[in-house]
């Protein structure tokens, strides 16, 4: 697109569900440095990063920010195509969010979501997500479904900040 030139995306099953594969300078995943909120997501057997198996992840994202071409990485991946970082949404602000969408190809997204905002008069907060999706696919024998759980809890001061994240997921994929 206009805002991320040298970016290319591709889907196996032609929706944003399934496998999914991100270019950036013609170099795939696997010399892209992936991270949230700093932290390395990319694996360590073959440094790629499989969208696949974080069905609705990016339900958690406030914010995405792309550096082509190459650069430092204190962790993880050599980032020769370029680097990805992803912020999650802040737990400081209090909601409860519950979201259903369904679209072309028979796709349906549900998901809740809840922000705790600071608890009581502690420094404490926390937020989760939990989605499910799934899809016909554009083509024949391409469905998906999936669910992703991310839950992160922090201890918020005036001079330090300290967060623990996690995620799980299953997705069942389809391939024509």
């Amino acid at each position: 697109n206009r805002w991320s030139p040298n970016v290319l995306t591709q889907s196996d099953n032609g929706s944003q569900y399934g496998y999914s594969y991100m270019r950036i300078r013609g170099f795939d995943q696997t010399k892209i440095n992936f991270t949230l909120n700093g932290i390395p997501l990319n694996e360590m057997e073959d440094q790629g990063i499989y969208f696949s198996n974080m069905p609705g992840f990016l339900n958690n994202i406030s914010n995405i920010q792309v550096t082509r071409g190459i650069g430092t990485s204190q962790y993880g991946t050599t980032s020769i195509g370029g680097s990805v970082d992803m912020e999650t949404n802040s737990p400081l602000k209090k909601l409860i969010q519950f979201n259903v969408n369904q679209g072309s190809f028979n796709n349906k997204q549900v998901s809740l979501v809840t922000n705790s905002g600071f608890l009581g008069k502690s420094k404490f907060a926390f937020s989760s997500n939990a989605s499910y999706l799934s899809t016909s696919g554009f083509r024949e024998h391409t469905q998906s479904e999936g669910f992703n759980y991310f839950g992160q809890v922090g201890y918020f001061s005036e001079k330090n900040t300290i967060r623990l994240y996690g995620f799980t997921g299953f997705v069942k994929n389809n391939l024509s």
